[in-house]
């Protein structure tokens, strides 16, 4: 069987979702002054989850990303995809060996 030479880049990127998540909750998706930053942290999440084999990152960063794009009379489920986002960055950042 052939290793997976995006092996150790998988792992850095399963680490980057800690402290992603740790930013995260610093942040409120309901603050006006937070939302650049947060919109800039899942852009990120969103390309990179793919690219690394953790497509559930990249689903829920992108779903909260186009939420928080909306205007904010249009944000209803912003909270439910943040919460959803926090929660598989959790999973990640500490996956089933």
């Amino acid at each position: 069987m052939q290793d997976d030479p995006l092996l150790p880049l998988k792992k850095r990127f399963a680490e980057r979702c800690g402290s992603d998540l740790a930013r995260l909750r610093q942040l409120s998706p309901h603050a006006i002054e937070d939302i650049p930053q947060i919109i800039s942290l899942v852009h990120g999440l969103a390309g990179a989850g793919g690219t690394f084999g953790f497509p559930a990152v990249s689903d829920r960063a992108s779903a909260l990303e186009d939420l928080l794009g909306l205007e904010v009379a249009e944000r209803q489920d912003v909270s439910g995809a943040y919460d959803d986002l926090c929660e598989e960055l959790a999973k990640t950042r500490h996956p089933a060996d």
